[in-house]
């Protein structure tokens, strides 16, 4: 019976070893290995280059005069200029960083965190970590091109439905007694 406790106990030692949490210094360690803050700033480059052409493609479409085009660009610059302020102060490495590391903290164990450092100091992974950037910015291209139709999609599904909607409410008062 002490065997089977002691050989219990060892296993329960043994599997909560395994899913020990990660350390602070390994956490740090992966985020540098990842480059995760250069990540971070090519993420907010590339959401800043995108404001502007994404708040003037809401006008498309639209007919202005040159009064109420400059009035629109004029919008466009200082919604852009607040929103680039707000990007800064939000996505700062610092704040990301502590974000960063209880995502990490919560989601990966020890051993999954050393794992994830060999890999990322492997030559792959470091390759990986070089083509990150160029990665995300052709996927957010892309996401881009796809939104516009994709909202020219929802739109006038929203409208069919309000469509819809408005129908339905005209018939049932119409069909109310009276």
């Amino acid at each position: 019976m002490k065997s089977l406790l002691l050989a219990f106990a060892l296993a329960l030692f043994s599997v909560a070893g395994w899913a020990q949490a990660p350390s602070d210094p390994s956490l740090e360690r992966l985020l540098a290995v990842t480059q995760a803050e250069r990540m971070n700033d090519s993420v907010i480059a590339q959401v800043k280059a995108s404001l502007k052409p994404m708040m003037a493609k809401a006008l498309d479409g639209q007919t202005l005069d040159a009064e109420q085009r400059a009035q629109a660009d004029e919008l466009i610059n200082r919604l852009a200029a607040r929103t680039e302020i707000i990007l800064a102060e939000e996505l700062a490495w610092d704040r990301m960083k502590a974000f960063n590391l209880q995502v990490y903290r919560e989601a990966f164990t020890q051993r999954e965190v050393d794992d994830l450092i060999t890999f990322y100091e492997s030559p792959t992974g470091r390759a990986f970590v070089d083509k990150m950037p160029a990665v995300m910015a052709k996927t957010m291209g892309l996401m881009q091109e796809r939104m516009g139709p994709l909202m020219a999609r929802l739109q006038a599904a929203a409208a069919e439905t309000a469509r819809e909607f408005t129908e339905q409410q005209r018939t049932r008062k119409g069909a109310a007694p009276m």
